[in-house]
């Protein structure tokens, strides 16, 4: 289950189990984002690298994973109003 917290009414942050066995645990932050699939092209144009594409099967393609120049993984994400 993912989990959802607040703080003064607004979600903040979510928590989840890993869901693969053998991959260790990570923090994951996210940004919320208009348009995941357009938020990574430009990630992708500014040297980022593009981990995992907006996908319909992948939380009805409302997440990209992507890579930073300096190594950090990060997560753009749409979140329902």
């Amino acid at each position: 289950p993912f989990r959802v917290l607040k703080l003064l009414g607004r979600e903040r942050a979510g928590i989840m189990r890993m869901p693969f066995k053998d991959v260790q645990p990570i923090w994951l932050p996210s940004v919320m984002v208009a348009d995941p699939v357009a938020s990574a092209e430009r990630a992708a144009k500014l040297g980022g690298r593009v981990l995992v594409a907006p996908r319909m099967d992948v939380r009805s393609g409302s997440v990209a994973l992507i890579v930073d120049p300096g190594g950090a993984l990060l997560a753009l994400q749409r979140w329902p109003s």
